[in-house]
């Protein structure tokens, strides 16, 4: 499904939906692992891909400035299945210089199709492969890659990619920290809790409420006794006041009667 948003008066002759499912399906079906069928007969088992994008400028109202081509893709399992969601965003410059309504614009939309396409078939992969691969692509050197990798080790709760996630939590990328923190507490495994704990120095006191609330999150009684540290014990009162506040969520949650 394709939405293509640039006002038609202001699009490069060639540029509609047709066309951009065009690139899409050619750049998909030169990934040996996927097949690529018509939405309107997805079955269960599959996933049904949707796709938005649009020219604009960067400026004010996307008015002036250099030219981009933004692009959102999202793809959700159809049926019963309980599938990793897949999703992308993408925002790809016009080259300098390149006229409005150009050839040269058209290819860089073109451009940043094919880039999308790309790593929803890296995403497609990994969301069937074995967990052993999960781990292996949270080691890229590219930091979108090891988000999308967190993104479905988190979906599907790869235990064997936790040993990878505690790595990532030191990860010079912000964006790759957070998310392996938010991925440890989706996976549910424990082994994350004292690794956390040695992020409770951070200075940043909004990253900081994150890893006290994940600490809380993966539970057990070495993060009780850590948040209870924490909440009575830190020379900070909003962090002290943090610290409690997981801990009273905890608590909460182990109170709670097991779902039926």
């Amino acid at each position: 499904e394709v939405e293509e948003r640039t006002p038609v008066e202001d699009r490069p002759a060639g540029l509609n939906s047709l066309a951009v499912r065009r690139w899409l399906e050619a750049r998909l079906r030169s990934a040996s692992a996927l097949r690529i069928a018509p939405s309107e007969t997805a079955v269960a088992g599959t996933y049904r891909l949707s796709v938005a994008l649009g020219l604009r400028g960067e400026g004010e109202g996307g008015a002036t400035g250099p030219r981009v081509v933004l692009v959102a893709a999202r793809a959700v399992a159809v049926g019963e299945r309980e599938g990793a969601p897949l999703e992308a965003n993408r925002v790809h410059p016009v080259p300098p210089g390149a006229a409005r309504r150009s050839a040269a614009e058209l290819a860089a939309v073109r451009r940043a199709v094919e880039l999308i396409a790309d790593e929803l078939a890296f995403q497609a992969e990994l969301a069937v492969a074995p967990e052993s691969r999960l781990a292996l692509a949270l080691d890229s050197s590219d930091p979108d890659r090891v988000v999308a990798a967190e993104a479905i080790v988190a979906a599907r709760r790869a235990k064997a990619a936790v040993p990878a996630l505690i790595r990532l939590l030191h990860h010079a990328n912000s964006r790759v920290a957070d998310r392996a923190i938010g991925a440890l507490v989706a996976v549910g495994d424990r082994r994350g809790v004292k690794p956390l704990t040695r992020l409770a120095e951070l200075k940043d006191t909004a990253r900081l409420a994150k890893v006290l609330d994940a600490i809380g999150a993966l539970g057990g009684e070495e993060a009780k006794d850590f948040l209870e540290f924490v909440s009575t014990g830190h020379e900070d009162e909003d962090i002290r006041n943090l610290a409690a506040e997981a801990l009273q969520r905890l608590r909460r949650r182990e109170a709670a009667p097991p779902a039926p």
